[in-house]
């Protein structure tokens, strides 16, 4: 899974605080836009921050090395909640063909309708959304195509 932006979002200590009970072979990568220092209490074994800041003409060739993109923003967070409409990750994600995993905001239900991700109402149901992605990832990831086609 890839997390592209910066580390400040309110679920994002919350999902590294649920890797510790992952049962299966996920890796959660973190891609950062801007050094950050930020404590997210790292290192774990399956939780990857990359030190690196990658320039803008890379991210499409780095974020489809993913299997799936997450979009966690968080409703009860005016700042997120504002800024889930004009993701830019969403359409980066949809682009590269990666199935998405949304927490939280309603703005993003229509994932699972266009079956091009799952919305998760809380970040202890990404291991599952995962698991439901891996299940048909065919189907996603030409989904994610399709949509970010016709609406991007």
């Amino acid at each position: 899974m890839l997390h592209s932006g910066g580390l400040g979002w309110a679920f994002l200590p919350l999902l590294i605080q649920a890797s510790d009970q992952w049962e299966s072979e996920l890796t959660l990568v973190l891609q950062g836009r801007f050094k950050d220092s930020r404590d997210l209490g790292l290192p774990k074994e399956n939780v990857k921050l990359t030190s690196i800041v990658l320039p803008s003409e890379v991210m499409k060739y780095a974020t489809s090395s993913a299997d799936v993109g997450l979009l966690l923003y968080d409703q009860d967070s005016p700042e997120e909640a504002r800024k889930g409409n004009t993701a830019g990750k969403l359409r980066l994600n949809l682009s590269c063909g990666l199935p998405i995993i949304c927490c939280n905001l309603d703005v993003f239900r229509w994932v699972e309708k266009e079956k091009c991700g799952v919305w998760v109402s809380d970040v202890s149901l990404i291991e599952e959304a995962v698991k439901k992605i891996m299940n048909s990832y065919e189907t996603y990831h030409h989904n994610a195509i399709r949509v970010f086609n016709e609406r991007f």
